[in-house]
């Protein structure tokens, strides 16, 4: 049978996939499952960009508005960025009550029985700060305040509520750091971020889980009227916008840089409440004016927006109300968990703040009005709204879909045993849901001709790159890869291509600013999150072409990559060449010159870090040497010579001779006293016994005798006294050891002072070289300064340069793969593995295919009819310019014909040599070396025409230097996170 008709090959590759992907049923732990089931029935409509023209009456924006408008029960709002004065239709001067916000709260005012919840994601979280979203709450009120006849304080709270939730729903992240870094303090957590060793290893587990993911959801769901007498139902869009600064935009996509759309604050009639970056804010976000490069410049040419939205009604469209219920109750917020009602007036949170009061794990507060409607609607509402359980109409749409979603366990809603009855609306078995990935893989791999994406972000299969890396293992390029090599193998004449369309850059500036820092190995570096991003997706791209460029030639070496994939952006421009390009003024540092300095520095700091472990070595040898002469020793020895010793000594030895002399005379006497006595006393025993009496002249001579020895006696007892004392005088000079002894000290001294004087004088030679070394470093730094500044002027000239050329990329923020026109992706989620690994951030996506086979043919016309009709209509400038074949993508003729237009458009927008024809610039990829590299000619190999920079430069380069080109070489991988969202 002919391609393209409902029972081609194309209608067994969806109903293959439908069949693999059902077999993966609810309930199941491995979390690639997805948590909803499949619903048919559903009817849809696709929309390119947020509006079909610059006033808003038709598109996206005006159908959601149109819905709020008309809602009568039920409005839940999902963003990754709501700001409430964002204006989603346009009628001359904006006004207060053209916003978001006043549109709202008109709406819950209007109608009695109508409850409004609006869920955002807390930026403040994670210091990404968006005040005009982070203020929601003071911003909405200052819009009631601005409207007439409604009343805030009874509205909200009540039937209207908003809430700004972070990432983590409890104590969890809190407890986890607190016990990472226990023992260790802020130091580890420190080293953790800067990479070093253990500490990162130790907390990286505990901050990947909760540091820098995001709510990054998007839908809109309210109750509609379907038709007079007809019971309402749900519609639900959903896709790539939020209600925020950038979105709204049309086909044009304008470059120009204009007068911008005066701001909303210009309309205010009471006085202005919010903090002034808010403010400041509101001048760009209010109208379609919006670049985030140049920080909101208005002079300066406008980033245009490309998005793709949808709307579903049907049974599908309840399970996004199950959605917004289950994450609403149980994620953690400002408004509910902390205690702290969010405004303008509450600083922002420290980088860990106090841990939050833990919120209720179940959803039984019969308080919370998001509860007690869905309650309400579930049990009560069979009348007034279409239920999933009990419709009140047979399914009236061709269109299958399964919800799939990225989220965490802890981010949904656990039921109490009150609403038993309800729990199974949120049952989840696995710590976290990854159906997204799983229906991505499932659809790719069931491709029988043609893979269109445009996303946002485009990074995986890391394990498969030529430079390995484990943190991005999502396999969706991989699956690319493997589902052509299939094909062709199946059949090597089978035509398959896949497309895929990206942003040229990434959002933001080029270089990522310019913002240098010390790292711990002393190297000035820059950091960039756009040229890590860059680089991450080069790695993909380069992984896919080299590896299809292999394995196809093994197959058949006519084949080519190129015939079965490539690569485009969206630009535009609206100059061509006037001979006046803006060339003068570039930077001429080269980033060889800088690299050089920076050596240099690395080099001198190296010689800077080891004198400085020398002269603390030197510090610590200084004590060692000097501690001699801190002991009591040094008191007592160092001043003692030998020759004092040996008088000492003699002077003892003198007092103990004559000390001895003494006491021998003492001990004579004593021994005379007692002859005497004994004498003395044996003559008057002799004369008593003949009776005779002693006479006196004989008893005064003995008395003379015994007082002539007591006298002496005593004067040798005096004299003994004192050589006692002059013996302890002599004593106390004596330090108590030998002259061997004394010398030994007197050595030790001299060495000790020999080696202080040899450290000290090393060290006065090491502080002169010191001092050198610190002033070459400081002349350098001087040198590199100049250099920064003159890199950074090139900035400046970036700026001049894209003012005068008024060219830039329309940024591809649409999240969609369409396959074989038979199956459809789309919702919040990039390609990228943030949103697809289920455990980072919180997605939701629609993958849609028919309800079955009677259905095909209106949902391929259908699929078909907005991939030609709107998308490539825009993209190559309209219906006439539309590539050969354009309902066969795949064929070679349509492949070479959107090459074709793909390159002059891109050729032309480098060189400004013609006006565009739409926006699609394909990527030059090409294969140098068996790496990845930018083709600077035609495919026939004919020169293009001069561009105003070097071919290897992003269009409108500030300088040569080597941020500006598209490939930045040396950024690592390890640890990145840079595939972000928006």
């Amino acid at each position: 049978m002919a391609e393209g008709t409902p029972n081609s090959s194309a209608l067994r590759g969806y109903q293959a996939a439908t069949a693999q992907y059902s077999d993966q049923k609810p309930g199941c732990t491995t979390g690639k499952c997805p948590h909803y089931k499949d619903d048919t029935g559903n009817l849809l409509t696709l929309y390119n960009d947020g509006s079909t023209n610059a006033e808003g009456s038709d598109g996206a924006f005006h159908d959601m508005v149109t819905a709020i408008k008309g809602a009568k029960y039920v409005i839940f709002v999902v963003d990754w960025s709501f700001h409430p004065l964002f204006i989603p239709v346009r009628s001359g001067k904006p006004k207060v009550e053209d916003s978001i916000g006043a549109i709202l709260l008109r709406a819950a005012r209007d109608n009695p029985e109508l409850v409004v919840g609006i869920h955002t994601w807390d930026h403040t979280s994670t210091g990404a700060h968006d005040p005009a979203n982070d203020e929601g709450e003071a911003i909405l009120k200052q819009i009631a305040r601005e409207s007439k006849g409604i009343d805030f304080e009874k509205l909200y709270g009540n039937r209207f509520v908003w809430r700004a939730s972070s990432r983590d729903t409890s104590n969890s992240m809190y407890e986890s750091v607190r016990k990472g870094l226990q023992g260790d303090g802020l130091g580890v957590l420190s080293g953790a971020l800067a990479g070093v060793g253990r500490a990162r290893s130790a907390v990286w587990s505990v901050l990947q889980d909760h540091l820098g993911w995001s709510h990054h959801q998007k839908f809109v769901v309210c109750d509609v009227d379907v038709g007079p007498g007809q019971k309402r139902e749900l519609k639900v869009f959903f896709g790539g916008l939020d209600f925020t600064k950038g979105r709204f935009d049309w086909k044009e996509h304008h470059v120009s840089s204009r007068p911008p759309t005066p701001p909303v604050v210009a309309s205010l009639q009471t006085p202005w409440e919010l903090s002034s970056e808010t403010q400041q804010e509101q001048k760009y976000q209010s109208n379609e004016w919006y670049n985030p490069e140049f920080a909101d410049k208005l002079s300066m040419p406008r980033q245009p927006w490309h998005d793709v939205q949808a709307a579903l009604q049907g049974p599908s469209a309840w399970k996004f109300i199950q959605e917004f219920v289950g994450r609403w109750t149980r994620n953690s917020s400002r408004l509910y968990s902390s205690g702290i009602q969010p405004g303008f007036e509450q600083s922002p949170p420290k980088a860990f703040p106090s841990p939050p009061v833990p919120l209720s794990t179940s959803l039984s507060s019969d308080t919370d009005p998001i509860w007690k409607h869905y309650v309400k609607m579930r049990r009560r509402w069979v009348k007034q709204l279409v239920q999933p359980d009990e419709p009140v109409r047979p399914p009236r749409g061709p269109w299958r879909t399964t919800v799939c979603r990225s989220i965490k366990k802890s981010h949904w809603a656990v039921v109490s045993r009150a609403h038993a009855d309800l729990a199974k609306d949120f049952e989840m078995q696995a710590d976290y849901e990854m159906s997204i990935q799983s229906a991505y893989l499932s659809a790719i791999e069931s491709a029988q001709h043609f893979i269109y994406i445009e996303t946002q972000y485009f990074v995986g299969s890391s394990e498969r790159w030529f430079e390995k890396s484990k943190h991005f293992k999502n396999d969706i390029p991989g699956k690319i890869v493997e589902t052509i090599i299939r094909r062709f193998t199946a059949d090597k004449k089978t035509s398959f291509h896949a497309y895929i369309v990206l942003p040229m850059l990434p959002e933001g500036r080029p270089t990522g600013g310019l913002r240098f820092q010390w790292d711990s190995a002393a190297r000035l570096a820059a950091t960039s999150d756009t040229q890590s991003t860059r680089r991450l997706l080069w790695k993909t791209i380069e992984y896919m072409v080299v590896t299809l460029d292999r394995e196809l030639k093994k197959i058949d070496p006519s084949l080519k990559w190129k015939d079965c994939l490539s690569f485009y952006f969206l630009a535009n421009w609206t100059k061509k060449n006037r001979n006046a390009w803006v060339k003068s003024g570039w930077s001429s540092v080269s980033a060889e010159e800088l690299e050089r300095r920076q050596q240099e520095v690395q080099k001198l700091q190296k010689q800077l870090g080891a004198a400085r472990q020398r002269q603390h070595q030197l510090f610590l040898d200084l004590q060692k040497s000097t501690e001699p002469f801190r002991s009591s020793d040094h008191a007592r020895y160092a001043g003692l010579t030998l020759e004092q010793l040996d008088g000492i000594n003699k002077s003892l030895e003198e007092v103990k001779a004559e000390h001895n002399k003494l006491v021998r005379r003492a001990d004579e006497l004593d021994r005379r006293a007692m002859a005497h006595a004994e004498d003395w006393s044996k003559l008057y025993t002799k004369l008593k016994a003949k009776g005779e009496v002693l006479p006196a002249t004989v008893s005064d001579w003995r008395n003379q005798v015994l007082g002539d020895i007591a006298l002496e006696k005593s004067r040798i007892i005096n004299a003994l006294q004192e050589q006692q004392r002059e013996y302890l005088r002599q004593q106390a000079r004596h330090p108590g050891l030998s002259r061997a002894a004394l010398q030994q000290h007197h050595q030790k001294f001299e060495e000790a002072r020999k080696r202080t004087q040899g450290i000290r004088a090393e060290q006065l030679k090491l502080v002169g070289e010191m001092d050198r070394l610190e002033t070459s470093i400081r002349d350098i730094l001087v040198e590199i300064e100049k250099l920064i500044k003159s890199m950074r002027d090139g900035e400046r000239n970036r700026e001049t340069r894209v003012r005068e050329h008024e060219r830039y990329m329309v940024y591809v923020h649409s999240k969609l793969m369409i396959v074989d026109d038979t199956q459809l992706l789309l919702g919040s989620a990039n390609l990228n593995e943030r949103s697809l690994a289920g455990n980072r951030d919180t997605e939701i996506v629609c993958w849609l295919r028919p309800s079955s086979s009677e259905d095909t043919k209106s949902c391929m016309e259908k699929i078909r009819g907005f991939r030609m009709n709107q998308l490539w209509e825009e993209h190559f400038g309209g219906l006439k310019a539309l590539p050969a074949k354009s309902e066969e993508p795949h064929s070679r003729e349509c492949v070479n014909a959107v090459r074709e237009k793909g390159d002059a458009n891109y050729f032309g927008f480098r060189s400004m040599s013609a006006a565009p024809v739409g926006h699609l610039c394909r990527w030059p990829f090409t294969i140098v070396g068996n790496r990845l590299d930018l083709q600077h000619e035609r495919e026939d190999g004919s020169k293009p025409p001069p561009f105003p920079e070097s071919a290897n430069l992003i269009p409108d380069a500030g300088s040569e230097d080597e941020p500006w080109k598209w490939s930045v070489p040396g950024v690592s991988i390890e640890g990145m996170t840079a595939d972000k969202s928006g």
